[in-house]
């Protein structure tokens, strides 16, 4: 977190590091980074929705857990409805233009993180 304490990284910089923890499926800890780059830029928009992101597939995950927990007898209640919601959230989200589009050799270099 040098690059935070330091203010070194900007709100960009501190958004991209949030997006790549985020296609690794690691929610909780890219909300801390989106949440730094709104602090530094509250209009960021794309921080924004990467934040939103997170919040909704931390309580789709946790809706799931707390769903396979019951028995069956409430596979079609109100629980199973919400998280119905939440995964049209996460898709409406997705088709925005939230997300940084790599080429394949960006992506090549990244994907060595």
């Amino acid at each position: 977190m040098v690059l935070v304490r330091d203010k070194i990284a900007d709100a960009n910089v501190l958004f991209y590091i949030g997006e790549i923890i985020f296609d690794k499926g690691h929610y909780s800890e890219a909300c801390e980074w989106f949440q730094q780059a709104l602090e530094q830029e509250p209009q960021h928009e794309s921080a924004r929705i990467g934040l939103s992101l997170c919040y909704l597939q931390q309580a789709k995950l946790s809706m799931e857990d707390a769903l396979q927990s019951l028995n069956d007898a409430h596979a079609h209640g109100p629980l199973q409805e919400d998280i119905g919601a939440i995964h049209k959230s996460i898709t409406f989200l997705n088709r925005t233009p939230w997300h940084t589009q790599w080429s394949f050799r960006q992506s090549e270099g990244r994907s060595s993180l």
